[in-house]
């Protein structure tokens, strides 16, 4: 079945590169979507900057072309990447926002990274949006999704 103007953009998690939902992805294609599984510096922006830097890139690949309605497929760190996209910078989304799937995303934020930040391990690994994940973060204060999640 073709889904014509239906696009789904695929972002990983934390640790992970686009290799860990290129099985996710294949499928996706199969049934029909256009499909962006993005790279993205994950370890060097925070969460804001990682939102622009995937604007910018839906831009940049063209996944808007023939696009009507653009459907996300997260994981973790990809969620709130999402999250604020669609909460802060939606106007930078020029179609249909249809469903947006997280799995498991640290919307509320995490112990671990509340107990890991204040080590510079921590934060030489998880860089800039390490800090975002921490429960003190009001990253997506205010944000209410208008989508299906």
């Amino acid at each position: 079945m073709k889904r014509i103007g239906d696009s789904v953009v695929l972002l990983h998690g934390t640790g992970r590169t686009p290799r860990s939902l290129r099985g996710l992805e294949i499928r996706l294609q199969r049934a029909g979507f256009q499909t962006l599984n993005l790279a993205y510096p994950w370890r060097r922006l925070d969460i804001v900057g990682l939102a622009n830097y995937v604007a910018d890139a839906l831009d940049a690949e063209g996944i808007f072309n023939g696009c009507n309605r653009l459907h996300f497929v997260t994981h973790s760190m990809g969620g709130l990447v999402a999250a604020c996209l669609l909460g802060r910078l939606r106007t930078r989304i020029p179609v249909e926002v249809g469903r947006v799937v997280m799995l498991g995303p640290p919307l509320r934020g995490s112990e671990v990274a509340d107990a890991l930040s204040g080590f510079s391990p921590y934060r030489w690994l998880y860089g800039p949006a390490g800090l975002d994940l921490t429960t003190s973060s009001d990253l997506l204060e205010g944000i209410r999704p208008d989508y299906a999640l």
